[in-house]
């Protein structure tokens, strides 16, 4: 076996003799033509809500992209001088056909406003679609690449413009250039014309993609460029950042949800006068759209097959390939079904994205980029990247050091130290007698099964009597089986006699049926309320369920998840559900049980085992989404977890938005009921106030001991509402929330970790050293305070990190199969530490850190998050309306 890697080649680049201007054109639309699209665009359904710019310009990114592929980037959230938002188009520097690009952006607006906006005034839609060909609505701008002196540990840019712009100089620079794998296969990449902004990173496919028959699919690389700044690199200036991946298309088979991810179709297109096989001179644009079905009253009401068709994604009654036609406007496309990959002999190529989020399995390319794979990619953009000033940033080192834990029963399997926590767990609950776990099965072994779950987590019992299972150590189960009943099956459909509805629209008739579905919804919740009480009596304290449902119920619209939770929730029991699939293993029942326990609120370690008492701060957030019969509507709520006296709390905001702090469990029960006041998701000054008066509280209440306490602050969720958690503005030892700013004085018992898990904002990495899998603590030359972990080989890797080895271009090993296997490596993650104690050592607190990701009661193997900032995370899947 080789040796664990001892420093990491990234995929990061940086400034070292780029140029010091970059010039870009613009084209800002007119603010009555702004006003005219704001008045169209669908309205908020929420009086006072404001509209955003996603919903006024939905679409025109796609179709902008196809008409104008010399689009450097889209800002959909510029805004004017007055600070009014405005839709900006950004060329680099000032193109020799300017006059043409005027034009085809004229077009582009047109094709826009005519498939988005049919009804509305056709002189109205045209002068908006002019303003792109008006001389005063375009500008010379000179975007300044100089960073600004300060006292920040952050490079800060002088003009912020300059992230997005050095992004699309270096898409532009590495556009049909080439990739050469070790095997000698080369390929091109083309760049994807950005479409909202450059936020999301800029693509680059290696073309042509490789074809595998047997499914009717293609894969390839994709390389994600991003551009960002990094924690004590100050010097290092603004940083490249590229992230490898593969690329999936094929036929779509199955059907989208409303709460399922937008898919994509990518066409690849070649310019003007070039070859097929001239992929230097091919764009490359895609569309969003979901494939729906068309007709569920004839699925639901006369037994019809279902009618799949792909909606546009910005407007749901118009058929995605109807856009794909009028756009590319070639005869060999204009029948085909673009339901699967469509190449023409002109060299067009309209390939629909397949990928596991939208449920799509068995994917020809499978996932994830190997070693040697990665490197040929990174190696590809350094020649091309050193042309405009960029180099490769050093490799990371490893840090060796202990890992301060003292016990570790989590993944050590000691029964009697889980037993324990739990037994005190129990005492801050109120449960002085028995645990309830009452298990709502579908199938007569899962109860038995169940019952094994336990005894593997907490040892075997030295007493059996009736139902109850007892230790003698005083910890006492109450294990209660019972069919699942109504809460395993499908809800009660409303059932409207056709005859009622006869005359009706088809969007009157689907508002009775929703108001009809909503009393019957109203009903089983009263009647599983009826069934829990018959079989459960009332509690002591809270209690644990397990619900056993068939898998064929999920995301279904009369799928009781939500509902079920809710009311086992209001009898005090913490839910859990598992799918009842044959996979032949039992490894979603251990899970299961082990879930239970960590919304118990269990410690998994004891008071005594940590140098400092770790708690955590961030925002449990949802997007709005349906959910079976259930809408869960968008929310933001801040949220902090502490340990005290080995009791894990937590404390969502009261009426006063300052923390309310109770045992961890009763919190999970309040967030499943919705007892808790509903934040919106805006980043306005209000809402940002209501956020900083929360945070300044949790920080005084956990200031307020005299043990050192560890405190990680969720970067991902609070930096939009903490602006001094930004890398523009962070400070080491000063962290400034609304109107107070702190010092290591000003708390004591405090030293704050800032946390990033955002994969895509962190650099990606290879190595040469034979090695599957890397984990560990890693960090730049310099970096004293701020270091990348990379988690540990999870146990469903056991037998798969070998492919990690594996190139897809090797001719000894490569093949179909081979090719789908997946490559899963570790992302890794940033912990800075941003705020510590004199004489502290930051070794120490950025080594426990590290090793909190293992030490949780659920699960055995490492988290993204350090316990208990993971609880968290957990915690808004909890979310129920």
């Amino acid at each position: 076996m080789a040796s664990k890697p001892d420093s990491l080649t990234v995929g990061a680049w940086v400034a070292k003799d780029i140029p010091h201007k970059v010039s870009l054109v613009r084209f800002m639309l007119p603010e009555d033509h702004y006003q005219t699209l704001l008045s169209w665009a669908p309205q908020s359904k929420k009086p006072g809500m404001p509209q955003y710019s996603n919903v006024v310009l939905a679409g025109l990114s796609e179709i902008l992209a196809f008409f104008v592929p010399e689009v450097s980037f889209m800002d959909s959230q510029a805004k004017n001088s007055a600070g009014q938002p405005r839709l900006a188009i950004y060329l680099l520097e000032a193109p020799s056909d300017l006059q043409d690009i005027r034009l085809r952006a004229v077009s582009a607006l047109n094709f826009w406003l005519a498939n988005l906006y049919p009804d509305k005034p056709a002189e109205m839609r045209t002068a908006v679609a002019n303003s792109a060909n008006d001389d005063a609505q375009w500008q010379s701008l000179s975007v300044s690449t100089l960073m600004k002196t300060g006292d920040g540990v952050c490079a800060v840019p002088e003009d912020p413009l300059v992230f997005s712009a050095l992004a699309a100089l270096a898409a532009q620079k590495l556009s049909g250039t080439e990739v050469r794998f070790t095997s000698g296969e080369t390929k091109t990449w083309i760049a994807q014309t950005p479409q909202s902004g450059t936020y999301e990173g800029i693509e680059l496919v290696a073309f042509p993609p490789k074809f595998e028959p047997n499914a009717n699919a293609l894969f390839s690389e994709v390389v994600t460029l991003k551009t960002a700044t990094f924690p004590e690199r100050v010097e290092q200036g603004i940083h490249i950042l590229a992230h490898a991946s593969i690329r999936n298309w094929g036929p779509i088979r199955g059907y989208d949800v409303s709460s399922s991810p937008s898919r994509s179709l990518d066409l690849f297109m070649p310019q003007s006068g070039a070859q097929p096989s001239d992929y230097k001179r091919y764009g490359h644009s895609r569309i969003r759209y979901k494939a729906l079905v068309e007709n569920w009253d004839g699925v639901r009401y006369r037994g019809e097959e279902k009618d799949i068709q792909a909606k546009w994604g910005s407007k749901r009654d118009r058929s995605v390939f109807e856009i794909v036609r009028q756009l590319t406007g070639t005869a060999p496309l204009s029948n085909a079904d673009f339901m699967a990959p469509v190449q023409d002999y002109d060299g067009a190529w309209v390939l629909p994205r397949l990928a596991p989020g939208s449920g799509d399995r068995y994917l020809a390319g499978g996932s994830g980029v190997g070693w040697s794979d990665r490197s040929d990619i990174s190696g590809s953009l350094d020649t091309p990247l050193a042309e405009i000033g960029f180099v490769r940033a050093g490799d990371m080192r490893r840090i060796i050091g202990q890992l301060p834990i003292k016990t570790d029963f989590a993944s050590g399997g000691e029964a009697a130290g889980r037993r324990r926590q739990l037994l005190h767990a129990m005492s801050g609950l109120g449960i002085s007698s028995a645990l309830t776990f009452l298990v709502l099965s579908t199938r007569d072994r899962t109860p038995t099964l169940i019952e094994e779950e336990l005894v593997k987590l907490l040892g075997v019992p030295d007493r059996k009597k009736g139902d109850q299972l007892m230790w003698a150590d005083g910890l006492v189960i109450s294990l209660i089986a019972t069919p699942g009943g109504l809460f395993s099956q499908s809800l009660p459909e409303a059932d409207i006699p056709r005859e009622d509805l006869e005359g009706m629209t088809d969007a009157q008739a689907t508002k009775i049926r929703a108001r009809q579905q909503d009393d019957r919804n109203e009903a089983t919740e009263a009647d599983m309320a009826s069934y829990l009480r018959a079989r459960l009596g009332e509690i002591e304290g809270v209690g644990c369920a397990i619900i056993e449902m068939p898998a064929s119920l999920r995301g279904e619209n009369l799928d009781p998840y939500q509902l079920g939770r809710r009311v086992l929730a209001q009898h005090k029991l913490l839910p859990k559900v598992v799918l009842s699939e044959d996979d032949g293993t039992n490894d979603k029942y251990r899970a299961s049980v082990a879930d239970c326990l960590r919304m118990l609120g269990v410690v998994p370690f004891g008071a005594d085992a940590v140098p400092y008492v770790p708690a955590a701060i961030g925002v449990i957030q949802r997007n709005q989404t349906r959910d079976g019969s259930s809408r869960i509507t968008a929310q933001s709520v801040p949220v902090a977890v502490r340990i005290r006296e080995g009791q894990l709390e937590g404390a969502l905001p009261n009426s006063s938005q300052s923390p309310e702090w109770k045992p961890y469990a009763y919190l999970v029960l309040d967030i499943l009921m919705g007892a808790y006041e509903r934040y919106t998701r805006r980043s306005n000054a209000e809402n940002r106030m209501l956020f900083a008066n929360y945070i300044n509280d949790a920080l005084d209440h956990l200031n307020r001991t005299d043990i050192a306490v560890e405190v990680f602050l969720d970067g991902a969720t609070l930096r939009s509402l903490v602006p001094a958690l930004q890398n523009g503005q962070l400070r080491f030892d000063t962290l400034t929330v609304g109107s107070r700013t702190y010092t290591p004085s000003d708390l004591p018992s405090l030293r704050l970790i800032r946390v990033n898990a955002n994969a895509d904002e962190l650099p990606s990495y290879s190595h040469d050293n034979n090695s599957q899998w890397t984990g560990g603590l890693f960090n730049w030359d310099g970096a004293t305070r701020t270091v990348y972990g990379a988690k540990k080989k999870p146990m469903t890797l056991k037998n798969d990190g070998k492919q990690l080895l594996q190139s897809r271009h090797d001719p000894d090993t490569v093949n179909p199969r081979s090719d789908r296997k997946h490559r899963k490596a570790s992302a890794l993650d940033e912990l800075s530490a941003i705020f510590v104690q004199p004489n502290d050592d930051v070794s120490q607190l950025q080594l426990l850190a590290h090793r909190l990701r293992s030490q949780h009661t659920h699960y055995k193997d490492d988290t993204r998050l350090p316990f208990p900032l993971h609880e968290l995370h957990a915690l808004s899947k909890s979310i129920n309306f």
